[in-house]
């Protein structure tokens, strides 16, 4: 259940920076991910 937890929490993290990123470099975000 730790392993879920801090995948959960990295994921979100992740997403959240996508989110931010996606509106101003939708490209650079597609050449890292």
């Amino acid at each position: 259940m730790k392993n879920r937890v801090g995948v959960v929490r990295g994921l979100s993290i992740i997403f959240n920076i996508m989110c931010l990123v996606k509106g101003s470099n939708e490209n650079i975000l597609f050449k890292y991910f």
